[in-house]
């Protein structure tokens, strides 16, 4: 049972119990002074509950406790897990859960950083892939996009090693309209429908991330799988950007593998959504994608691909001059270092700059004086990086 410090908690926002009892397909079907009778039926079986709306009972922890002792029986699950549902019920979730050889529901510190780092990777590529999806994405990333990352809350929870993503999702009907609601549409006869009540027509930049973010690692996980059975090349990937498959979240998703020495830690990682309550979930969507431990080479692969074939947009490098050469093929070549990648990616590396005649004297004289520079453009992949074509040039 819960403990009733937690009920006491969670009775000071009653909406909270209602969203889940809605999303669940309970309905409201009495009211009497401070509670509301809610019922399911079941097969055949009708279940009730009566939900007290009142913060200041002095019964509520044992009354709210009766509430989970039912919810467990319909469900045949322990009332703390969902209790857990309860107070994220607003909130899509993604649970991204390794499958260690040893299951003892904990993983080394360094599996784990990399885990939670490579899962924020993870949703920010496909945040950033709704507005313009593009196979490399640029390191400049839109500002609703990094504002919803920031606004991710993260868990752990039970069972192997769990980290759990919540996003809060605006509801598609209004929790507290369904309270104030409930007493007169019982009168009336009335049914409250989980679709019936202020629908919004567009889906809220959190949904369509966690939608994105299924989506896209549905199709990868799927096209790995061929490409291990030898029924397609890494190539394929470039028909998956529009799906929001960029270089970006294939780095993340072979970063939630573990890297070097995991398949001999891991059997697998398991992607798991729960759409929040408060908003109709997307059809069609599968609940658990399921990534074996062969596929994560796949998706590191598939990323320097994706990465050698299509220019990284809008980079901004700072570094010195270390080299000027003349070449009677390309002309005057200059070689600029500076610090490329992201996360445990990043290391320095030379950069070849393709310049116009203002440029270059700039890239001249700080060459002499030995000054730093920081240069923007669009950065190519290869045997040489490749900045072309440099759109700002200046001189620190």
């Amino acid at each position: 049972m819960p403990d009733p410090g937690e009920l006491r908690d969670l009775g000071r926002s009653p909406e909270r119990i209602a969203m889940y009892l809605h999303g669940r397909g309970w309905n409201p079907v009495g009211v009497a002074g401070d509670e509301i009778l809610w019922a399911l039926d079941d097969g055949g079986r009708r279940w009730e509950i009566v939900l007290p709306l009142s913060p200041d009972r002095s019964d509520l922890a044992r009354r709210l406790g009766e509430v989970f002792a039912v919810l467990g029986a319909v469900q045949n699950r322990r009332p703390a897990e969902i209790l857990r549902d309860v107070r994220s019920a607003g909130s899509d979730v993604l649970k991204i859960r390794t499958l260690p050889r040893t299951r003892s529901g904990t993983a080394p510190i360094d599996d784990a950083l990399g885990l939670i780092a490579a899962s924020k990777d993870l949703l920010l590529a496909a945040a950033t892939s709704i507005d313009a999806p593009r196979a490399v994405l640029g390191s400049r990333k839109p500002a609703r996009a990094t504002e919803f990352v920031r606004e991710v809350r993260l868990a752990t929870e039970p069972g192997s090693f769990v980290v759990a993503l919540e996003t809060t999702v605006p509801p598609d009907w209004a929790v507290a309209e369904v309270l104030a609601l409930a007493g007169s549409l019982v009168e009336s006869g009335g049914q409250v429908e989980s679709d019936g009540l202020f629908v919004l027509p567009v889906s809220p930049f959190p949904r369509a991330v966690t939608t994105r973010t299924i989506d896209a690692a549905s199709a990868a996980v799927s096209l790995a799988a061929r490409i291990v059975d030898g029924e397609a090349d890494v190539a394929a990937f470039d028909d998956l950007v529009s799906r929001g498959v960029s270089a970006n979240f294939l780095e993340a998703l072979a970063g939630i593998g573990g890297g070097e020495g995991a398949l001999e830690r891991n059997t697998g990682v398991d992607l798991t959504v729960r759409w929040a309550y408060s908003r109709t979930p997307p059809l069609g969507r599968p609940a658990t994608i399921a990534f074996p431990s062969n596929v994560f080479p796949v998706f590191a692969t598939a990323a320097s691909s994706l990465r050698a074939r299509s220019p990284e947009p809008d980079v901004t490098l700072v570094g010195p001059i270390i080299r000027l050469q003349r070449d009677n093929r390309t002309g005057d070549t200059v070689t600029m270092v500076a610090t490329v990648g992201q996360g445990r990616s990043r290391r320095s590396r030379q950069i070849r700059l393709v310049l116009n005649d203002e440029h270059h004297d700039l890239a001249h004289a700080a060459y002499g004086e030995r000054r730093i520079v920081e240069v923007r453009g669009d950065l190519q992949s290869g045997p040489v990086l490749t900045m072309n074509p440099v759109r700002s040039f200046v001189v620190r």
